[in-house]
């Protein structure tokens, strides 16, 4: 059963790959698709599950998904106008970095999951108009359960409850919640 899931993952992996290939056409220089394919590495390395049994020990495991998201942070704190109007690269964060972000948002290990915190709120910044959607599933993976539950330490209770108060903290976020949480899905009034 895990290697059929293993392959099917690597099928949708390899459908995505060819779709983005076909799309890195609009990126200008060969600078611009490289910064694009290690874009798109490092999120692929910060969503590897971490397996048991593995020639890697947990350690190397977690320290590869802190280092990844580390420099994803990096990435988009230094993001240039050509990262930030490129819908390669929007359609990049869509598909390969939120995913990763959801899965680690809610890590019991510290790093992993703080360093995921600050990534989207980062791109939240960055991105309000095109994620909407994702604020909604990244409350629900990350924030809601962060702050529910009394397993996580505090600093990423205060972490999460920092993040939540800014997107509130601007009436496109507080829209955003609103429209993702509170309206139905068949009403087009707010």
């Amino acid at each position: 059963e895990k290697v059929e899931k293993k392959e099917e993952m690597a099928n949708k992996n390899k459908e995505k790959d060819e779709t983005y290939s076909q799309k890195t056409s609009e990126l200008n220089t060969i600078y611009h698709r490289d910064a694009f394919l290690l874009f798109r590495s490092l999120c692929k390395l910060s969503n590897k599950a971490m397996e048991d049994g593995t020639s890697l020990p947990e350690v190397r495991q977690i320290e590869s998904k802190v280092l990844s998201l580390d420099l994803i942070l990096c990435i988009i704190d230094h993001a240039g106008q050509c990262f930030l109007s490129s819908e390669t690269f929007k359609t990049a964060i869509k598909t390969y970095l939120c995913p990763a972000l959801y899965s680690n948002g809610a890590n019991a290990n510290s790093g992993i999951s703080g360093l995921s915190l600050r990534c989207f709120n980062r791109i939240y910044r960055h991105f309000k108009t095109e994620l909407g959607n994702e604020l909604m599933i990244f409350m629900q993976s990350a924030y809601i359960p962060v702050l529910e539950h009394g397993n996580f330490p505090q600093t990423h209770k205060l972490l999460a409850l920092e993040i939540v108060t800014e997107i509130c903290d601007s009436s496109t976020g507080l829209r955003d919640m609103f429209l993702n949480f509170d309206v139905e899905g068949g009403e087009s009034e707010a």
